[in-house]
């Protein structure tokens, strides 16, 4: 008898797990204060996960990592909260809101600041 109940905490704590993972990058519905949003939340989660799915799946050349938390060090990063998708106003109009810090390295002596963004953001919008 000890040994299935062993066994089904196990199953439970995978479960829980596999459910905390499947909703890294989406915020939960209950962390919204506005309820019209926090109502799209709930209506659109699997959508929003399929997202937070293809995000993860996406190929980019340094680093990339969803956050709340905008201009961490990486390795602050590395701890920090990563679900950052969710409904947000913007302008007076409804979006999806999806925030994250990129780690590219270029030097400073060969590329100004505007020139660095440049080049990262081009980069970025020609593998879309």
């Amino acid at each position: 008898m000890r040994r299935n109940k062993s066994l089904w905490y196990v199953h439970v704590i995978a479960g829980f797990l596999a459910l905390q993972i499947s909703n890294a990058q989406v915020v939960a519905p209950v962390e919204m204060k506005d309820p019209e949003l926090q109502s799209l939340q709930l209506q659109y989660m699997d959508d929003l996960k399929a997202v937070g799915t293809e995000i993860n799946n996406l190929s980019f050349e340094y680093p990339f990592y969803l956050s709340k938390k905008l201009d961490l060090d990486q390795q602050q990063q590395k701890a920090a909260d990563q679900r950052s998708i969710r409904f947000d106003h913007y302008n007076g109009k409804t979006v999806i809101a999806i925030t994250g810090n990129y780690y590219a390295a270029y030097s400073t002596t060969q590329l100004s600041k505007d020139q660095r963004a440049r080049k990262t953001f081009f980069r970025s919008s020609i593998r879309s």
